[in-house]
């Protein structure tokens, strides 16, 4: 399966019911399965001596069925109370803050931890005071106007069309 086309998500639980109890960040993958008509069952890839298998064609009409696996890619586990997560744009980070137990002198010290989506601790930082709330820096969807896009949907053919072919050219004679 194509990871691109494969989904994320993470889920937080509690270890127990108190508010002193750790939280505990899973972080998931969701595969799509072969989808398989419902009355032919799922479809078996090898055989013996590794040569594909054919199986009878029965009912054309029948229901195809889409499955999919839930893979558990990573598991954190933090003492910040009230933890929050929070997603990037695109999907690429996700990042866990909370308050920090509070000690004598100190009040409500956050921690910030950032991870990869697939759960990869990438970078924590302990201990941050006065910190209410974390947003992720706010990107374009689009660096180009629609005007500009509109007119490169046009002429990108005229403008690119040579180079491109020049670049086939020069890689076709090397293979």
């Amino acid at each position: 399966a194509d990871l691109l086309d494969d989904e994320a998500f993470v889920t937080m639980e509690k270890d127990g019911a108190f508010a002193s109890a750790k939280s505990i960040w899973n972080w998931y993958l969701i595969e799509e399965q072969q989808p398989y008509l419902a009355a032919e069952g799922p479809k078996p890839t090898l055989g013996k001596a590794g040569k594909q298998l054919e199986l009878k064609k029965t009912n054309k009409m029948a229901a195809e069925v889409v499955s999919f696996e839930f893979k558990k890619t990573a598991r954190h586990e933090t003492t910040d109370q009230m933890p929050k997560g929070t997603w990037d744009k695109f999907g690429r980070f996700f990042v866990s803050h909370g308050l920090k137990k509070p000690g004598l002198l100190d009040k409500e010290l956050r921690n910030i931890k950032i991870y990869s989506m697939f759960g990869q601790p990438l970078q924590s930082l302990e201990k941050i005071a006065n910190l209410g709330q974390f947003a992720f820096r706010p990107r374009p969807d689009d660096i180009l106007s629609n005007k500009e896009i509109k007119t490169l949907q046009k002429d990108y053919r005229k403008k690119y069309g040579k180079i491109y072919r020049e670049e086939e050219i020069k890689e076709r004679q090397m293979i």
